[in-house]
């Protein structure tokens, strides 16, 4: 049955005891590899992709071909949880092209959001801490991201927002801390934003300060800048760093409950380890 006739997966009901096992969709223009996680509330999890289990799976689509596999996690806990999957494309090109990092290309991920109900309890696992408030943007500030990264500032008085700032292309010392931050922005006049955020670098998940995952709430005109520590890989060569995020969590996308109701990242940084 083609996709768009068969039920919808934005809101899901589970028997209490049953793994969540539906079929998983690729599809691309062109012949593209991805990385394959799942975030059970924020949570990056092992599942089983075509027969095997990981925490990252591997998968070739074809050009322009839909690629289907069988599917399934384990969601014991009755209740709501959010599940998210999430496509890393193009995860080998350790590209250190600024141009590149810049572009959309660098930042190809694919993703998909559902509310899923296991049967037994109306409770919500809401594994966030309590959002991180934001504070108004600078008057000066036209320049909005979403969510971008910049360098440590080199004074109290330089904003994320500078061109100089901008983070795509970095590096450091090869098995040392790297520094840097992260900022958020909510340039819309009218809406409030609640971000829940996740880290990864190379591909997993990676602590936002103690945090797995942070919950940010951003009234319009607000900014929140995060400072970020990573550790880079013990060897030399290029880390990629990338966050995902999504906006209302908890919420039902079916019913309409969020704002944007898709699955977003910032671009993916490399930081060369030397």
């Amino acid at each position: 049955m083609p996709p768009n006739e068969r039920p919808q997966t934005l809101e899901i009901t589970l028997p209490q005891g049953e793994l969540f096992n539906p079929a998983l969709l690729l599809n691309a223009a062109e012949r593209t590899t991805f990385l394959v996680s799942v975030l059970l509330n924020y949570e990056q999890v092992y599942f089983t992709l075509d027969g095997q289990e990981g925490l990252l799976h591997e998968v070739i689509v074809e050009s322009g071909g839909d690629l289907e596999l069988p599917f399934s996690v384990r969601v014991d806990e009755p209740g709501w949880h959010d599940l998210i999957v999430l496509g890393f494309a193009d995860p080998y090109n350790n590209s250190t092209d600024v141009q590149y990092r810049m572009s959309g290309s660098s930042a190809q991920l694919v993703g998909r959001r559902l509310f899923l109900n296991v049967e037994g309890a109306d409770i919500v696992h809401n594994s966030l801490s309590t959002p991180l408030s934001g504070t108004p943007i600078p008057e000066n500030v036209s320049l909005g991201f979403r969510a971008n990264f910049a360098t440590m500032p080199s004074d109290h008085q330089s904003h994320p927002s500078e061109l100089e700032r901008q983070l795509y292309v970095d590096s450091g010392q090869a098995g040392t801390n790297y520094s840097y931050q992260l900022w958020l922005a909510n340039m819309d006049t009218v809406n409030e934003a609640n971000y829940a955020l996740v880290l990864f670098h190379n591909f997993q998940q990676s602590l936002v300060g103690a945090d797995k995952a942070v919950a940010v709430h951003l009234s319009p005109g607000e900014e929140a800048i995060l400072d970020i520590i990573t550790r880079l890989d013990g060897q030399p060569g290029v880390n990629q760093i990338q966050a995902v995020f999504i906006y209302d969590p908890y919420k039902s996308v079916l019913h309409q409950d969020v704002w944007l109701p898709f699955v977003y990242s910032t671009i993916r940084m490399a930081v060369v380890g030397e």
